[in-house]
């Protein structure tokens, strides 16, 4: 039996469920966890996509188009290389295990392939397992990530980095169940639309070029009115209106907004099914989960130091004496304050700056979602209230 020591070490498997799951799963069920079919999905390098854009170039022109669109065709290829090197050490460490693999990317990534697996691994970074997450429509599915090049992405999601240097032992741990499960709570979307309007699902890829990926579907094989859409009961509006539930999860957060970036969106916005209804315009809603809370959301929301100081210092222009009678006492770290270059001033916004981003961040597990508004238009018509 392992100490909760060992286990902490590989306690970044994911566990996946839905934002509003109807029921858990037992603790017996939870221990079973014997895959004999994995899939991997595998992220396309940089590299990749850039020789897929140029498919009648050979080797030492597509090094050229690579160095004029600004970009190290030798990097590109050394990463290339050690995101494959891993990715099949990866597969052999799971059939030295017994297990039967596929490895698919992000084109050929369906829930037909989803459902075919016992256990989905991800090869690449966060968006790869982000990616990963979307199109895992049950609960009991778990979703295992690998970050395949540590020296250059974070892998927040994935396993942790010691993990990509020792494949074959973390795959041990998992297959002998050393390890714990961890829920991450996503968002389903519906949408209320006319019945003569067709949804069309069409991520924007960011490897191609928009107008290339505006008019592809790449969630083909994943069509709005399949089967497998019908996750939850969806109830008609009367006359021509229907709603229509996505066949895509959302990890980290949804972004509602305009299509075009330039355009402000102009929205009615009720919280919790509320009769309060209210009118906005802005730049676009950000609902985020707590996986989504440390994400773009915190960077939409934290603030700086800078702008901490900036606010002391307009208090001060005010009353010259706010800082006194012992506020700068709070928080101070006097290990840092023995620093000639710290002042308690910078130790306490400090603390106030760790506190305030501190705030925005919430549990994976927790059910509850936090939405922002970017830069809302407030004026005498429009007014926002930014509660989350």
């Amino acid at each position: 039996m392992f100490l909760c020591c060992s286990l902490a070490r590989i306690a970044d498997v994911r566990y996946l469920t839905n934002l509003c799951r109807s029921s858990t799963v037992s603790s017996e069920q939870l221990s079973i966890f014997k895959p004999k079919t994995a899939l991997i999905l595998a992220k396309l390098s940089k590299y990749d996509c850039e020789k897929s854009m140029e498919t009648y170039l050979n080797d030492d022109q597509l090094k050229t188009s690579i160095e004029r669109r600004g970009f190290n065709p030798r990097l590109l290829i050394a990463r290339h290389e050690t995101h494959y090197a891993k990715l099949f050490e990866l597969k052999n460490a799971l059939r030295d295990h017994g297990l039967e693999v596929h490895i698919v990317d992000r084109h050929d990534y369906s829930v037909d392939s989803v459902n075919w697996a016992d256990v989905v691994f991800t090869a690449g970074g966060d968006g790869t397992f982000l990616l990963g997450a979307s199109k895992i429509l049950h609960p009991n599915k778990p979703i295992i990530g690998f970050n395949t090049d540590p020296s250059f992405s974070h892998g927040f999601l994935c396993l942790p980095k010691w993990c990509t240097s020792n494949v074959s032992t973390a795959i041990d741990l998992l297959l002998s169940k050393h390890f714990q499960w961890l829920w991450r709570q996503r968002i389903r979307v519906t949408i209320t639309h006319s019945k003569n309007d067709q949804l069309i699902m069409q991520p924007l890829d960011k490897n191609k070029p928009i107008n290339q990926t505006i008019h592809e579907i790449e969630l083909s094989n994943t069509p709005l009115d399949s089967s497998s859409c019908q996750l939850f009961p969806s109830s008609c509006s009367p006359s021509e209106m229907k709603t229509t539930l996505l066949p895509v999860f959302a990890l980290n957060e949804v972004f509602a907004g305009a299509a075009s970036s330039a355009s402000v969106s102009d929205y009615d916005i009720s919280v919790d099914s509320g009769e309060t209804i209210e009118r906005q315009k802005s730049s676009g809603l950000v609902i985020s989960t707590g996986t989504g809370s440390t994400s773009w959301s915190h960077q939409i929301n934290k603030l700086s130091e800078s702008n901490i100081k900036k606010l002391f210092d307009l208090v001060q222009q005010i009353n010259p004496f706010i800082l006194s009678n012992g506020l700068l006492d709070h928080g101070t770290n006097t290990s840092s304050v023995g620093n000639s270059n710290v002042t308690k001033l910078d130790c306490l916004i400090e603390t106030i700056e760790a506190l305030y981003n501190k705030s925005f961040i919430f549990n994976p597990e927790d059910c509850q979602m936090m939405y922002t508004v970017r830069d809302p238009l407030n004026n005498g018509k429009f007014l926002f209230n930014n509660n989350s």
